[in-house]
C-alpha cells in the first residue's frame, strides 16, 4: 500500500500549556494615552506615551511622539483609562525551582545552588507575568539553618533556563531561623537552641577566610556539619562576605511568645512596629559579629 505521510509536529516554546509556536522576539511597542507611574522625578504622567524597543523602555513623554521618532513596524497600544507601572519584584520566590526547594538532608547545605535547577516551563511564570511580576529572587527553602545559594531572575515565557539569570545581581544565600528549621525530628537541630548554635558555630567557616578560627560544637552532628562547611570549595560559597554574597535570613517567632517579651529585646523606636516585633526578635541575637569583610 501507499506509505503514510507523518503528520507534522508543532514544537511549542515552552512545551505544555500556553506554549508559543516560535520563540518570542522583542517588539517595538508604543503605549499611548496611559497614566504612567515612573517611580522617578517625573512622578505620575497623565495621558503619557511610552516607547519600548528591544524589551527596554526607550522613551517616556507627556506628549505624543513625532511619527519620525517612532519608525515603522511598531505595535501601538491605546491605554486610555489604564495605568502603566514599573514591574513588580518578588524578593522571596519559590517559583520555577525544579525538584523541590529544600535540600533537607543536612543542617548546612550552602553548596547547593538554585541556579542549577531553574525550570523555565513552570506555568506559574506565565501567570505571574500576567500579574505584572518581572523579576524574582528564587530562594532555597527553610528546612536548614544554612540553606542554598539564591538565584535572581528576569521572568521569561518561551525561553530556556539560560535566559533567566540576571548576571550582575548581587548573590545571596538562604538562612532560616525559628519554627520551620526545627521540624525535623531525625536531624540536628530540632530546637531553637540548636538552630542558633549551629549558625553561630558554622558561620566563621563560611564568612571568613581565616579557617584556623573554626568554632567547635559539643554536639557531634553539629561538629560534622561544621567540618563539612570547612571543606567546601565551591565558587561563591566560601568566604561569602569576601565575595559579597548576602545572607537572607528567614526568621519566625514562637506563636506563644508574648508581645512584652519581644518588645524587651528590641530598641524602643522599633518595638511597636508589628512586622519588626514578629520577626526581628529571633534573629537579632544571631546576626553577626562575624560578618566582617575586613577579615577577607
Amino acid at each position: 500500500g501507499a506509505e503514510e505521510t507523518p503528520a507534522p509536529i508543532t514544537v511549542m516554546y515552552p512545551l505544555g500549556e500556553y506554549g508559543l509556536s516560535e520563540p518570542p522576539r522583542p517588539q517595538r511597542v508604543l503605549i499611548k494615552n496611559a497614566t504612567i507611574w515612573t517611580s522617578g522625578p517625573q512622578g505620575v504622567i497623565e495621558n503619557g506615551h511610552m516607547l519600548v524597543e528591544d524589551g527596554r523602555i526607550a522613551a517616556v513623554s507627556n506628549r505624543p511622539f513625532a511619527p519620525g521618532a517612532i519608525g515603522p513596524d511598531v505595535l501601538v497600544i491605546d491605554a486610555t483609562g489604564k495605568h502603566v507601572t514599573p514591574g513588580l519584584i518578588d524578593c522571596h520566590s519559590h517559583t520555577g525551582i525544579s525538584g523541590g526547594v529544600n535540600e533537607g538532608s543536612q543542617a548546612v547545605t550552602a553548596e547547593v545552588r538554585i541556579a542549577d535547577v531553574i525550570d523555565p516551563d513552570d506555568i506559574n511564570w506565565y501567570r505571574q507575568l500576567a500579574g505584572g511580576l518581572t523579576a524574582a529572587n528564587q530562594l532555597h527553602g527553610s528546612a536548614n539553618p544554612i540553606g542554598g545559594q539564591n538565584s535572581v531572575v528576569k521572568l521569561k515565557w518561551g525561553g530556556g533556563a539560560e535566559d533567566f539569570p540576571i548576571r550582575d545581581a548581587i548573590p545571596g544565600i538562604k538562612f532560616a531561623l525559628g519554627e520551620n528549621v526545627k521540624r525535623s525530628q531525625n536531624r540536628y537541630p530540632n530546637t531553637r537552641m540548636g538552630v542558633e548554635t549551629i549558625i553561630g558555630a558554622s558561620s566563621p567557616a563560611i564568612f571568613t577566610s581565616q579557617f584556623s578560627r573554626r568554632a567547635q560544637s559539643p554536639n557531634p552532628v553539629a561538629t560534622a556539619s561544621i567540618h563539612k562547611m570547612n571543606r567546601i570549595d565551591v565558587p561563591g560559597t566560601s568566604p561569602i562576605v569576601c565575595q559579597n554574597r548576602r545572607t537572607m535570613p528567614h526568621p519566625r517567632r514562637p506563636p506563644s511568645m508574648p508581645d512584652s517579651a519581644r518588645k524587651r529585646s528590641l530598641p524602643r523606636e522599633t518595638a511597636n512596629k508589628p512586622r519588626v516585633r514578629r520577626e526581628a526578635s529571633s534573629s537579632a541575637r544571631i546576626l553577626p559579629q562575624w560578618m566582617d569583610p575586613r577579615s577577607c
